[in-house]
């Protein structure tokens, strides 16, 4: 059968047209619909990699301080660690202008560290409180402070009585290495984080 002119071009146009949709339907639709995915995924991976790396730097960070702690202020021997911690407290108190008394409580170990609490009490007034605590937080030795009573009196003065549980911790002395299976194993920040 022989076409004439017109139907070979109507043959042609409609063959070119079914073309079309196919491409589109093949190639043009799933890639623009993969573009339109892509640019939804983007912000949400760039806000992951910018928790990511806010992740790793609190990480270096904590690493950094772990190690100063452990070089310097962490000490293994329990006679250091208290003398530095009572040495510590009459400084701040003393930068405070704080009369400051305090007995030990109790000791006790946690995991690879030991814990010594401390109960400390004295009178002052707010600003000397605040003083204090603040000289407590900037505190390069590991500090805890695990309660604080303030009575004021006469009621409702700046003439406060304070009580305070205040606790250090020391490295565990490490078990004797001799015995069999016996391998000291390095003491992790989540572990302190745990142990405190």
């Amino acid at each position: 059968m022989v076409l004439s002119q017109r139907e070979r071009y109507i043959v042609i146009g409609t063959v070119a047209v079914v073309a079309l949709f196919a491409l589109d339907y093949l190639f043009f639709t799933p890639l623009m619909e993969r573009k339109r995915q892509l640019d939804i995924d983007i912000p949400a991976r760039q806000a992951e990699l910018y928790r990511n790396d806010q992740i790793f730097s609190r990480s270096r960070n904590a690493n950094k301080k772990w190690s100063e702690l452990t070089a310097g202020a962490l000490k293994r021997d329990p006679s250091t660690t208290e003398s530095q911690f009572i040495n510590s407290l009459g400084g701040w108190a003393q930068d405070a202008r704080i009369s400051l008394s305090y007995k030990p409580e109790r000791t006790e170990k946690q995991k690879d560290f030991v814990k010594i609490t401390y109960r400390a009490t004295f009178n002052c007034n707010m600003s000397q409180f605040r003083s204090f605590l603040l000289r407590i937080q900037r505190a390069t030795i590991p500090i805890r402070i695990n309660d604080v009573t303030v009575n004021s009196r006469p009621e409702g003065s700046d003439n406060l009585q304070v009580s305070m549980g205040i606790s250090t911790v020391y490295l565990a002395p490490e078990p004797d290495k001799s015995g069999p299976g016996s391998g000291g194993k390095p003491v992790s920040i989540s572990t302190y984080r745990e142990a405190y």
